[in-house]
């Protein structure tokens, strides 16, 4: 039997100077699709390639229970037909295919220029970031 790879998921802060140039499918997940939440709040915006990871992130951000969101509540708000959705009032998540891992990332960097945090939250080696 070969050894069992764990690769770890973790929140990656970009800096001014960062740019999210390519992103490839991490390993363990099923579809080929990553998810942007927005703060309405323009504080933050999130690029994840899973609802858990999109959740947990979140959850940490708003801290209080009322506020936090579940892993089913975004995927209610992530398959409803209707656009401009927000969970909890404050957040508004929708899913890009990831087809082009380039044009995806030029999506996130295309939106990021609202918001004063950009965070990716998956594992490091899925996400190519370079330096202006």
């Amino acid at each position: 039997m070969g050894a069992k790879t764990v690769l770890l998921t973790e929140s990656m802060s970009l800096k001014e100077n960062e740019k999210l140039s390519s992103i490839s499918k991490e390993f363990h997940t099923r579809k080929h699709i990553v998810y942007i939440a927005e703060d309405k709040l323009h504080e933050f915006v999130i690029l994840s390639q899973r609802l858990s990871g999109l959740a947990k992130q979140i959850n940490e951000i708003v801290g209080d229970t009322p506020d936090q969101v579940s892993v089913p509540g975004l995927y209610k708000i992530v398959s409803s037909p209707c656009e401009n959705k927000l969970i909890k009032h404050r957040w508004k998540i929708y899913p890009l295919y990831l087809t082009d891992g380039a044009q995806a990332a030029n999506a996130f960097e295309t939106v990021r220029k609202d918001y004063s945090n950009a965070i990716i939250v998956g594992t490091r080696d899925s996400y190519e970031i370079a330096c202006n």
